[in-house]
């Protein structure tokens, strides 16, 4: 992601809001690094909680180890509603992608809700790709595959999906090049030492725009409403190709149902105000609600479904 705009967000919201007054502490871990998309997002979701329920909410910065370090921290914390996790999807599948991860995604937390999801952009080097649609790039890379790489900014992200399903589809023998962060892995898109890449919308914008890189579709069942004139996967000749990026708050095992209900009910108010949805959508994100039982099937089907595209294209914990 571009650090001007979410770097911006991010030091808007380390100021705790004045109004806000001074009773229990709520600590959100955000488990990577900040400025970045979730760091923001959480941002977000901790200040409107904190005007809705009068409380001191704060996000705290734990990076390391895939997203692990923080993420143990929760799993070990007390379950009475004063640690949560917030995280995107890689949470449920980082054992597949990472070695001795000492919790179990799934089992450990507690799912109180999904709050927003964005989608994610096919994006190629237009020097290298002749391409126009997806239809055109799978018979560009199919008929020499090893002349193209994929860039992805993570493993066990959204992107990294995208990338593994696309080489089992078109060309088991493209390479897929690792990256740490999408920044840098869209700057060597742009420059030509990589072909392409899934990515986030707003990492890629202005480099699309400003014709340093081509948008062939977004990988969601509808048009960005940032690039409407980018056509979804299914218009591009790719059906049944889609991959988002969601982000949700956990808490630890054992959270008791009336606090999981309390928590689960301020998110719906903050992704439900109109200031919330406007800034997400300045992301490219959208604001979504989901009842607990309905995010814990969410993550369920999530899990099962990458770690079938993970066991076809025999990516191993690293």
């Amino acid at each position: 992601m571009k650090l001007s705009l979410g770097v911006i967000a991010a030091l808007m919201l380390f100021a705790p809001s004045l109004s806000v007054a001074q009773g229990r502490l709520v600590k959100i871990v955000v488990p990577y690094a900040p400025g970045g998309n979730v760091d923001v997002i959480a941002r977000l979701y901790a200040k409107k909680s904190a005007e809705l329920l009068k409380e001191n909410w704060i996000v705290e910065n734990q990076s390391g180890g895939s997203g692990t370090i923080g993420t143990n921290a929760v799993a070990r914390a007390a379950p009475d509603g004063a640690t949560l996790l917030f995280a995107p999807d890689a949470h449920t599948i980082v054992r597949l992608v990472v070695k001795n991860v000492p919790y179990d995604p799934l089992k450990d937390f507690v799912p109180i809700a999904r709050v927003a999801e964005a989608p994610l952009m096919f994006i190629v080097n237009p020097t290298l790709v002749r391409a126009r649609n997806l239809t055109e790039l799978a018979a560009e890379v199919s008929a020499n595959p090893r002349q193209y790489s994929f860039a992805i900014s993570g493993l066990g992200t959204s992107p990294h999906l995208g990338a593994e399903a696309f080489r089992l589809r078109v060309a088991k023998d493209i390479l897929i090049v690792p990256y740490r962060g999408t920044g840098p892995a869209v700057k060597d898109v742009a420059g030509g030492q990589v072909s392409m890449m899934v990515v986030a919308p707003l990492a890629a914008m202005p480099l699309v725009r400003g014709g340093r890189l081509r948008a062939l579709a977004v990988t969601a069942p509808n048009r960005f409403e940032g690039l409407p004139e980018v056509p979804t996967t299914e218009e591009a000749g790719m059906k049944d190709f889609v991959f988002m990026n969601s982000y949700g708050l956990w808490g630890p095992k054992g959270l008791p149902d009336e606090q999981v209900a309390r928590i689960n009910g301020v998110m719906r108010q903050a992704s439900e105000s109109s200031d919330i949805r406007r800034r997400l959508l300045d992301l490219g994100v959208t604001a979504i609600w989901e009842t607990p039982q309905a995010f814990a099937k969410h993550a369920l089907a999530e899990y099962q479904t990458n770690s079938r595209i993970y066991q076809q294209a025999g990516v191993k914990p690293e």
